[in-house]
């Protein structure tokens, strides 16, 4: 159905007894509340336009979540938004870096070097986590990293592009 999506109490949706069922949002400046949509297995595709800021665990084990459109104006994207969906993990069509707008929420790639994109302009909580990279290029345009970017990586050298010497996570926090 379409129309205009109030707060509903957990496994209280409208759709709640749908089979297969995609998302699409339609509007401006639209902000999804933290744990909006946890744990529903019959998402199956997102379009997130309009969509500017997702809370945390927004997402969040939506297992069958595989494919998500229309998200260039995504500028916030909150702590395990995704976690526990196929699109966080898998590689399909081989992209190995997870974007939404201009937030970088997974790197799953297997490359010891791994460069982040000029178009980033903040990096999520977990996005190195469990991968094989060690030296990360980051952009010199103040990219906002969350306390916890780094948390689970094997990363032990942060540079910024074309430069030779490490940055420290604090200048990293200073610099945002």
């Amino acid at each position: 159905g379409t129309g205009k999506m109030t707060e509903f109490n957990k496994n209280e949706y409208p759709w709640s007894s749908a089979f297969y069922v995609n998302v699409k949002f339609n509007g401006n400046n639209i902000k999804i509340s933290d744990q909006a949509f946890t744990e529903i297995d019959y998402i199956y595709t997102i379009d997130f336009s309009g969509v500017t800021e997702i809370g945390d665990y927004a997402f969040y084990c939506c297992k069958n979540l595989n494919k998500i459109s229309g998200h260039e104006e995504v500028v916030m994207v909150g702590d395990s938004a995704f976690n526990g969906t196929c699109w966080i993990s898998d590689t399909i069509d081989n992209v190995y870096i997870k974007i939404l707008g201009s937030v970088l929420v997974r790197y799953l790639g297997t490359s010891e070097i791994a460069e982040i994109p000029e178009n980033v302009t903040s990096v999520t909580a977990n996005a190195f986590q469990n991968n094989k990279c060690k030296t990360l290029f980051i952009p010199d345009n103040n990219i906002f990293f969350h306390s916890r970017a780094f948390s689970g990586t094997s990363i032990e050298h942060v540079r910024y592009k074309g430069m030779e010497e490490d940055i420290t996570l604090d200048e990293l926090r200073e610099a945002a």
